[in-house]
């Protein structure tokens, strides 16, 4: 470029025009006006809702055999309970009424009434410490049972008491089967093959099955037990037990 160019120079001159200038609002984080206490409490619940959840994960992962097992102990060792009990014969899809059955347990006392359909009798026992009580059917006295009757007795019991029924020998074959609601609790649901160890049930029962409810703190709410006559194929026995107030204060003393 020559001096004095005008076709070039005004490529190098300072632009008489400005750039517009933009305001920009201020922003300013909002001031929350929070409550400490209630924030820790709600960080709190997180804590123990997911601890939570973790457990009860848990207790799903531990292999049925060893969950159903686990539950029956806990069941049949802890320091009291209730229960009720209802056994049904089978015969050709027609249903009979065995027994009817309400009992409780305390600190290893317990105590049991019901009525036995089959002969058409009630029945009251306890047993408290180291004795036995069995009320009369005749006179309804309650009766002291000595030593030579005990034998004749602990038959009776395990012969009309479904708890008996949980002894479980090996080996035990368990499947999860999913979730289920049984008395307002939400439980896992088990089905089992397995021999009892109940002399007195192998007398005229076999092939038993069991369908079992866990409640998340690992106890029975509802137990099925289902057996086949060994002498008649289409005669089953059929065993319904529903547990409840588990560890709740339960007095048995002895009736006399």
């Amino acid at each position: 470029m020559k001096k004095g160019d005008k076709t070039t120079f005004w490529l190098f001159k300072k632009p008489r025009f400005k750039l517009p200038k933009f305001s920009f609002p201020e922003f300013r984080m909002p001031r929350l006006n929070l409550n400490w206490k209630w924030v820790l409490t709600i960080l709190l619940i997180l804590v123990l809702s997911g601890g939570g959840y973790g457990v009860y994960r848990g207790l799903n992962s531990v292999p049925p055999e060893e969950a159903v097992s686990t539950a029956i102990s806990n069941t049949l060792n802890a320091e009291s309970y209730r229960y009720e009990a209802v056994s049904k014969r089978i015969i050709d899809e027609k249903e009979e009424l065995l027994s009817e059955i309400v009992g409780e347990k305390s600190n290893g006392n317990v105590h049991f009434t019901g009525k036995l359909h089959v002969v058409n009798s009630d029945f009251e026992i306890f047993q408290v410490t180291d004795k036995l009580y069995r009320k009369d059917v005749f006179s309804k006295d309650w009766l002291v049972v000595e030593d030579t009757n005990v034998e004749a007795t602990e038959k009776l019991i395990q012969e009309i008491n479904p708890l008996g029924a949980f002894t479980f020998s090996e080996p035990v074959l368990a499947e999860y089967v999913g979730k289920e609601v049984v008395k307002n609790k939400k439980c896992r649901k088990y089905e089992v093959m397995a021999e009892t160890e109940n002399k007195y049930l192998l007398v005229l029962w076999k092939d038993f099955t069991y369908t079992v409810w866990v409640d998340k703190s690992g106890l029975l709410t509802k137990a099925e037990i289902n057996a086949v006559n060994k002498q008649h194929e289409n005669h089953r026995l059929s065993m319904s037990v529903e547990f409840s107030d588990y560890n709740k204060e339960i007095v048995i003393n002895p009736p006399m």
